[in-house]
Formats: structure tokens, sequence, C-alpha cells
């Protein structure tokens, strides 16, 4: 049952525009087509609507959405996070936050988990540096990613751990020879305060060398978007 007694409707056209559904061959979720200002007004009215919710009711309703076999369904789950993301506690919502990255499957959903969850979980509890590890060494490109982006914010304010940021995109750079690895390092390395002097040789090229200059140029749109270029 969701935790309110109205439930949350993202949009009407969910229902009234079934044929602009569509999904891909290899089982992503279906797309209804539903903008993100409509979705981001659905939380803002079901909010209204159910006072002000608590933890669990955040919690429920984000886990309820995911379920859904609709990708605007899913970023409905990320929004409600990302608005109420200071009810969440380390102890009771790192693993629901670990499921759900798991389970994105894509940098629409991971970085707004990554940069506006996770992080605050990081910049709150110091508990969070030891999951922030395990994440940097997951087989899993996305919580790898999850664990780098996770860092940015405070670094972006010329604050954060430099050392233990360095430490996740040096492993990063390391990695085969992929180039999105490459390039998300580089392009976070150049949004931090740090920049170029940063240390490590490796992560000092990659801010200066052209895979991180193309991300940097890409900078003047979105944040999230730059990055999902890397």
């Amino acid at each position: 049952m969701l935790p309110s007694s109205k439930p949350l409707c993202v949009s009407s056209a969910w229902h009234s525009a079934p044929s602009a559904r569509r999904t891909t061959s290899r089982g992503d979720p279906e797309f209804a087509g539903v903008a993100v200002p409509a979705l981001r007004s659905a939380i803002v009215a079901w909010c209204k609507e159910s006072g002000i919710p608590d933890r669990g009711q955040v919690t429920a309703m984000a886990s309820a959405l995911w379920q859904s076999p609709l990708y605007e369904a899913r970023q409905a789950a990320v929004i409600l996070l990302e608005r109420h993301v200071r009810l969440l506690a380390l102890a009771a919502d790192a693993d629901l936050i670990e499921h759900l990255l798991r389970h994105s499957h894509t940098w629409a959903l991971v970085d707004g988990l990554a940069t506006n969850v996770a992080d605050d979980l990081a910049e709150r509890f110091d508990a969070m540096a030891g999951t922030l590890d395990r994440w940097a060494a997951d087989p899993d490109f996305w919580i790898r990613r999850s664990a780098l982006l996770a860092l940015l914010k405070p670094l972006r304010r010329g604050e954060g751990d430099v050392e233990q940021f360095a430490r996740y995109a040096e492993a990063m750079l390391k990695e085969e020879s992929s180039s999105s690895a490459r390039r998300l390092a580089g392009y976070c390395a150049i949004q931090s305060s740090a920049g170029p002097s940063l240390s490590p040789p490796g992560l000092a090229r990659e801010c200066t060398g052209p895979p991180a200059s193309r991300c940097a140029r890409r900078s003047s749109r979105s944040p999230l978007i730059t990055a999902s270029y890397c």
C-alpha cells in the first residue's frame, strides 16, 4: 500500500497516451515521454496532499515508484529522494540508495542519486566514507561512477577530501581502457577546486588532456548532462 491515501499519479500521460510508450529490445524500462517539469510538479502536488512526509513515507514511495516498468516512475523516485534527502539516515537508507544505483543502468538516474542523494549522506555522515571506498572498488561501473560523483559538490566549494577523490579517480583512470571512465575522472577533476593541481600524474594529465578539455567545453550545459558525456 502506498504511504498516502492519495497515490502518486506522476502524469496522466502515462494512461492517456499509451502509444507514446516505448521500450528497447534489451529490456530497458518503458518510456512514456513525460517531461521532468511534469514529474517535479507531480511530486510537489503529492507532498502537499500528503502533508509533510516523514522518512518512512518518502522511502516507501520511492521504493514503490521504482517497481514500475516506466522510466518516468523511477525518475520520479529520484526527484522525491532529492527533494527530501535530509530525512534520510545513513544506517537505514544507504542500502536503499545502493540498490537503486545498481538497478539504474543509466546516467540519467545514477547521476541524480549520486550527486544529490549519496553526496548528501557523505557530507552528513562520516561513516559514509567506508561505503564510498567499497563502491569505488565495485565491479559495477555505475557504482564506481557514483563513488566519484558523490564527492564532487564539496570539492567544487573548495572543501571535501581531495585525497579520497584523487584515489578514486586514479583507480578509474587505470581501469581497462574505458574512455567513458577516463572522461568522467577528468571532468570531475576539472570541476573540483583542486583541478590540474591534483597530485597523481595520471589525473593531472587527464585534467589538461583532450578528453578533459572536451568535458570542460560542455560544462556550460549542465553538470549532470556534462558528466553523462564522460
